[in-house]
Formats: structure tokens, sequence, C-alpha cells
């Protein structure tokens, strides 16, 4: 304001042409300074971030995975505690089990056909699509009112979350990649900031969990799901503008072609021994947590221990709050886990079998008391031993994956884990409903345990099989499939 009024007498005064080169001049070097503090404060962020020797185009990529990232995470986390408690009030046991397998078969039918079209049309666009089918999922959820209502819901976003699997990672990972050959050849960086990255993700998952029990609990959760659709608009807007398509669009190729691609990802599955066992491992073992540990066990004792929406927000959001102070620890020490193929065996066994037996034997002696806090307090230590491990499994484990899975390949082989796992997680869901009715809770909880061991030794053998082994067999592996490829686009005429 003090500049404007300085203008407006300077151009009524006779000294006119000295004081606006003075005003003007002293704007533009405010505007200079601010831009030179924006330039400070967004080097120190890439600094902390560990990324400050990459090329500018590389800060970039990282800057746009991400800000498109936060969203996602937050929206996420935001509606699920709400919208499995809410499914659990409104419809009968039998439509829960059928609502949430419609979910899983949906994804398993279409996850990985979808990673593969990501791969030929370009990861943008099918991210794009994900999220358009998911706007138009939820006036089914705001406005339904039955079980059908609910189920057009589920298999909407389903679908919607089919596209939307790996391919965010996938365009990253083959941008990244080759960009960094030079820049960062050992993945160094790459080790650092996707530690670092955690801490930020877990700052929006505590977000959104806190935010979502309370809005539910003091507004209702109607308010939560306007909210979540809002933020998916968001998203999808948010993808358009910052995002870029990353190679030639490919939408002239026939069927033939895009079922060729298909054949062809699927057979660098089946040929790598380490690919093989190291996907059906982590398959299982997702499986595990997502069919039976959170769809019939977590969420029911969070809200035994917390007494309500609120309180079981809270102790999922202080779960992930302690998360973040692991991976402090972990960011400090990353770079002395010198075999990153042993680590994540090791932090895969301890924080899924080993933490469910715990979770189970403190149930048992320290039964829920809604509200209590010295019960809460017991389950947040015990949960420590997961969160620290897992901390450091999913920094290794995006380490090993950016050099194991092939450029070519890689949203289909990203898409290919979830579609394992949901068709783990289909039979899983109706297995875990078997056993809870004959043996009750903790039936439950013994059946989680052995899958997830089962899980750990088929990651094991996988991981362990050898990283040179693995690159060697998935070298020969890509080469097969591009003769494969040019040999039958010889055969074809013309």
């Amino acid at each position: 304001m003090l500049t404007t009024s300085l203008l407006r007498v300077a151009s009524e005064s006779k000294t006119e042409p000295q004081l606006l080169v003075f005003l003007r001049t002293n704007t533009t070097n405010e505007a200079t300074l601010v831009n030179d503090q924006e330039l400070k404060r967004t080097s120190r962020f890439y600094s902390w971030l560990g990324v400050q020797s990459l090329s500018d185009e590389l800060k970039n990529l990282v800057r746009v995975r991400l800000v498109v990232n936060f969203p996602r995470i937050f929206a996420f986390n935001f509606l699920i505690i709400t919208l499995t408690l809410f499914y659990l009030d409104t419809l009968s046991p039998t439509e829960v089990g059928f609502v949430w397998g419609a979910y899983f078969t949906v994804l398993a039918l279409l996850d990985y056909a979808s990673g593969t079209l990501g791969d030929q049309i370009g990861y943008k666009r099918v991210l794009l699509g994900g999220y358009v089918t998911k706007v138009l999922a939820m006036p089914f959820l705001l406005l339904g009112a039955s079980f059908i209502h609910y189920l057009v819901f589920m298999i909407l976003m389903a679908v919607g979350e089919s596209q939307e699997s790996g391919a965010l990672e996938a365009w990253f990972d083959n941008q990244y990649r080759p960009r960094a050959e030079a820049e960062d050849p050992e993945r160094k960086i790459y080790t650092q900031f996707t530690a670092r990255s955690g801490p930020l993700y877990n700052i929006m998952t505590v977000t959104g969990f806190s935010l979502g029990g309370v809005i539910a609990t003091a507004i209702s959760r109607q308010a939560v799901f306007l909210i979540f659709a809002v933020v998916t608009v968001l998203e999808l807007l948010l993808i358009q503008k910052i995002m870029w398509v990353t190679h030639t669009d490919r939408s002239e190729e026939n069927a033939r072609q895009y079922f060729g691609r298909v054949r062809e990802s699927f057979s660098v599955f089946l040929n790598s021994r380490v690919i093989f066992f190291y996907f059906l491992g982590i398959a299982a073992i997702w499986a595990a947590n997502e069919s039976v540990w959170h769809t019939f066990l977590s969420v029911r004792i969070y809200f035994e221990y917390g007494g309500s929406d609120t309180g079981a927000g809270l102790i999922r959001a202080l779960v992930f709050a302690s998360a973040t102070l692991w991976q402090f620890l972990v960011i400090k020490f990353i770079d002395r886990f010198k075999r990153p193929h042993l680590w994540v065996f090791l932090s895969t066994v301890i924080s899924n079998a080993s933490f469910f037996a715990m979770v189970l034997t403190y149930y048992q002696i320290v039964p829920p008391m809604a509200g209590a806090l010295v019960p809460i307090i017991g389950l947040l230590l015990i949960y420590q031993i997961p969160v620290a491990w897992e901390t450091l499994q999913f920094t290794l484990q995006q380490r090993i994956n950016l050099d194991l899975i092939p450029d070519k390949h890689r949203n289909a082989l990203y898409s290919l884990l979830p579609t394992l796992a949901r068709l783990f997680g289909v039979p899983f869901v109706s297995i875990t409903g078997f056993i809870t009715g004959v043996g009750g809770f903790f039936g439950s909880f013994y059946w989680l345990i052995a899958i997830s061991f089962i899980g750990s030794i088929l990651l094991g053998t996988g991981l362990l099989l050898g990283a040179d082994s693995a690159s060697a067999e998935i070298s020969k592996t890509a080469q097969a499939s591009e003769e494969a490829s040019v040999s039958e686009s010889a055969e074809q005429p013309g």
C-alpha cells in the first residue's frame, strides 16, 4: 500500500520520472529479495531430502512425486476407518463380506491389465482415468441408502484404484533411473530421499486419521465422505496440471500387440526366480494385512481400546506419528545397511508374523477397556516394533525395486503385485470369515500369523537368491521378450 500511495503522489509531482524510477527499482529489489528467500527455503528442503546435488530436472521430478502423493495419502487415510465402521454399522456381516469381496475381486481382475495399459499409453493418462472413475463413484456413497448403492461404489472405486495402482511410482522410476545414471549410479541419493519422504507421508497419514475420526464424531460420517469427494476432485486437477506424458502415445497399437505386452510382462514374473518368489511373498503378506488384519481385526482392536470413532482414529494416528520418529532414525543410519535384501527379509518377519503374535498375546493379557489410558499406552508400545522395522523395510524395498524391475514392464509388474495380493485376498476373506465363525476372534489371529509367516519365507527365498543373479536373469528375460516381440512383428503382413 505504501508503494501504491507513493506512485500516486509521484504522478501528481513535477519530479515524476526520478521518483518513479526509484520506486520501480525498489519494488524490483523487494521482489528479488522475496524470490531469493523462496529459493533458499527450496534449497534447504532439497538439502534435507538429500537431492541437492541432482540436476534441476531430477529435483523437479522429486517435487512432483511428493506433491501428487500428499493428497493421495491424506485422502485414503481420512476415509478408510470411517468407511469401515460405517459398513459394520449399516450392513449385515454377510453384506460387509460381499462388498469387500467384490472390491478385492475387481482389483484382482483389473490391476494387472491396467498396469500394462499404463506401460502402453502412458502413466499420466491411466492415473487421470482412475481418478475420473473414483469421482463418478462418489454419488453412490454420498447419496446411497442401500447395499446395492454401496456395492456399486466399491466396484467403481476398485476400477479407479486398479488404474491408479503403481502408475505414479512407475512414472517416477522410469524417468529417474535413466536420467540418474551419471548423478546417482549407486542409488544412494534415491535411497536417501525415499527414506526422508517417509516422515512427510506420515504427516499426511496422521492428519488424515485424526481429522477423519474427529469430523465423523463431531459432525457426521457423511461429512467425511463429502470431504473425501472434494479432495479426489482436487487430486484429479493436480495430476492434470503438474504431471507430464512420459513417452509417445502408443494408442494406435492393436489389441494383439497389447495382449502381447501383457504376456511379455507376465513372462518376466514367471521366468525370474527372484521376482517370482519375491512377488509371491509380498502378495501373501499384503493380502494377510489387507484382507485379514485391516478388514477383520485392526479396526475392531482400535475401536475396543479407543471406545469411539475418534478414539480409533487417534490410536492409529499415534501409531503413525511414532513411525515418523523411527523414520528420522532410519534416515540417519540408512547408508550403513549394505545388504538390503537380507534386511528386508528380517524386517518383514519381525513386522508381520512376530508382531501379530505379540498383539494377540497382549489382547489376552490386557483386555480392552474403552478409553482407558494404560491399555492404550501398552498397545502403542507394542506397535513400535513393526513401525520401526517397516520403516527400514519400505526404504530398502524401494531401492531394490528400482533396479530389479525392467523399465519396459515396470507399471505392469508394479500392478501385478496388488493383483496377486487380491487373488490371495478374495479366498482369504472367505476363509477368515469361516475361521472366525468356528474359532472366534482368536482363531482369525492364528490364521493371520500363519499366512504372514509363509509369506515372509517366500519373500526371503526370492531376496536371498541374490541381487546379482536377479540382474542377470532380468536382462536375459527382457532380451528374450524383445526378440520374441521383434519376431512376432516381422511375421505380421505389411
